[in-house]
């Protein structure tokens, strides 16, 4: 085989292995996928004995579901929920906001829930609003 068509068959290996492995690496490092989000609201004032989010796992039905609790000013209310991470790392958070433009001087102990498919039940770890949660019930290999 002459140089040429070494090159030529070298390029085609390359471009073959960049093509076929790339979709695999990137999808072992997504996310699980969301598939519902629900705001629970506010379950009264914060106590003050801790105010590190906590995390609940709950698997029914083929689903794993996060419920959350985290302390924030009364009065709000929860929307728009943005999950990133990986398989077995996730950060869930979501927008809290004043529907009446109104904020109580208070903290409040809020609840909400991120339910995803089998997938998720490789998480191992999570964070909420960007801060480390405790991790309540059963967890996988922790």
């Amino acid at each position: 085989m002459s140089l040429p068509s070494m090159r030529i068959v070298f390029v085609a290996a390359t471009l073959v292995s960049v093509l076929c492995l790339a979709p695999a690496s990137a999808q072992q490092d997504a996310h699980p996928e969301l598939k519902s989000f629900e705001f629970l609201g506010c379950s009264g004032d914060w106590d003050g004995k801790l105010g590190e989010p906590e995390v609940w796992r709950v698997v029914a039905d083929g689903q794993i579901t996060f419920l959350t609790h985290s302390v924030a000013t009364c009065g709000l209310s929860g929307r728009s929920p943005i999950v990133t991470g990986s398989q077995t790392q996730l950060s869930l958070s979501y927008e809290l906001y004043s529907p009446t433009n109104v904020v109580i001087m208070c903290d409040c102990e809020y609840w909400a829930k991120f339910s995803f498919g089998g997938e998720a039940y490789q998480v191992t770890s999570v964070t909420v609003g960007g801060e480390k949660a405790v991790l309540r019930g059963d967890w996988p290999e922790r």
